[in-house]
């Protein structure tokens, strides 16, 4: 038999759970679980702000390199216009409409050689250049070229054009002298074309023809506006160059001797070879 369980000593209250019997085993309070620690916030992914930035900075400096290509090649534009005016300057102001007077008498132009031609006669009823000549009897007339050798080559509906201030063959018509045709009929023949004053001379030679002596037979004896010459061997012609186009292209007109000194018709195809001499119009 058990011995009765002690009290407590008075004014101790109990406690609420007995202590352990004799010879009883003790149990462990239960296990209880950890409590459980957030994880923390996952971090955030930085590259798209990278790319954007990345992206950006391209794009400043892709604008950076175009505003210093403009500014580089405005610059070579400034250059190149100074040195077309030969030297710096402010560029001599356009007339406001083509052919408009200035109020100042024309100036002459420089040939090629720096000789100074006479400056085109002008039409009254268009302002334009006009291909008659100034005739000046006491006029010096500049040697250009002598004895030019040009073979000039045409066959039916292939006209063959020259311009006679370089002198240059197969040209275009918009800037020949002289134009060489062949008819297409059976045994057709060569001619020449030409637009602007001439005349043909029978009689001398291009030795001894002088720039005086083809303005005197312009003067006298021109030949139709845009007649047809047949080309024969000996054939000697006056004529002048375009007056329009001297004034387009800023060089002297001239004043040309031209002779035939041989003509080949061959398989539909007349070859004409002609020495030329020209002369700038002094002023």
């Amino acid at each position: 038999m058990e011995p009765p369980t002690p009290h407590p000593p008075i004014g101790q209250v109990p406690s609420a759970v007995p202590p352990p019997r004799a010879g009883t085993a003790t149990v462990p309070p239960p296990h209880l679980p950890a409590p459980a620690v957030p994880a923390p916030p996952a971090r955030r992914r930085l590259w798209p702000v990278l790319a954007i930035a990345v992206s950006t900075i391209a794009l400043l400096l892709a604008a950076g390199a175009g505003l210093v290509s403009w500014r580089a090649l405005d610059q070579a534009n400034d250059a190149r216009d100074i040195a077309l005016r030969g030297g710096p300057g402010p560029a001599p102001a356009p007339s406001s409409e083509p052919g408009a007077s200035t109020g100042q008498e024309p100036q002459p132009t420089a040939g090629p050689a720096g000789e100074v031609g006479e400056p085109p006669a002008v039409d009254p009823t268009t302002g334009e250049a006009s291909d008659e000549i100034p005739i000046n009897p006491t006029a010096q007339y500049t040697l250009v070229y002598e004895k030019q050798q040009l073979k000039i080559q045409a066959r039916c509906n292939y006209p063959t054009y020259a311009d006679l201030d370089k002198p240059e063959v197969r040209v275009s018509e918009a800037v020949a002298d002289l134009g060489v045709f062949r008819t297409c009929s059976t045994g057709g023949v060569a001619v020449f074309q030409i637009d602007t004053p001439a005349a043909s001379v029978s009689d001398g030679s291009l030795a001894t023809l002088s720039a005086t002596d083809c303005v005197d037979r312009i003067r006298t004896g021109p030949i139709a506006d845009g007649a047809e010459v047949p080309i024969k061997q000996g054939n000697l012609l006056c004529l002048v160059t375009s007056a329009s186009r001297a004034v387009t292209e800023g060089i002297s007109r001239k004043v040309v001797a031209l002779e035939v000194v041989g003509v080949v018709d061959e398989q539909g195809t007349s070859t004409a070879t002609v020495n030329v001499t020209t002369w700038n119009i002094p002023r």
